[in-house]
């Protein structure tokens, strides 16, 4: 706690956020999250679609990485936790990229596919570093609030 006044619950989730700016910035941070979002959604398309004929992948691995892409974008999309959400989501898309690059060698490097997913990344890590934008869920549990406190009006019983 800094000084008089402060909660000291409010001081470590307001420093989590960077800003919520709004205005053209906010609807520039908005794209970004729909870009991403979209981009998971299609992702988690193609695991789901690819259960079709399954290519050395368990089933429920298959289904389980569905459902996780379903969920980041949903989240991503709301802009709900998102310095953690799009943090855990950068490590994990690097990491996609790096098991992809690994199992299929140089094939994989010459494909553009290859880069998708550390472009995702990077969009991933720029909003964790720009924060998620007054167009989001985020700004609305944690932003800034102006809180109105009415002057006491002296009655008859306080003495």
């Amino acid at each position: 706690m800094r000084g008089l006044g402060r909660c000291p619950i409010v001081e470590p989730v307001q420093r989590l956020f960077s800003g919520f700016p709004s205005r053209l910035p906010g609807a520039a941070l908005l794209i970004l999250r729909v870009v991403l979002a979209t981009h998971l959604f299609v992702q988690a398309a193609t695991e789901l679609k690819a259960l079709a004929q399954p290519v050395g992948w368990d089933v429920a691995a298959m289904i389980g990485l569905g459902a996780l892409l379903i969920a980041a974008g949903a989240l991503v999309l709301i802009g709900f936790l998102t310095p953690i959400i799009h943090a855990v989501l950068a490590v994990a898309l690097v990491g996609y990229a790096a098991a992809h690059l690994w199992t299929l060698g140089s094939a994989y490097i010459a494909g553009v596919a290859c880069f998708a997913p550390v472009y995702e990344a990077a969009i991933a890590a720029s909003l964790v570093l720009a924060g998620p934008g007054f167009y989001s869920i985020d700004a609305w549990l944690f932003g800034r609030h102006e809180l109105i406190i009415q002057p006491r009006v002296p009655s008859g019983l306080d003495r």
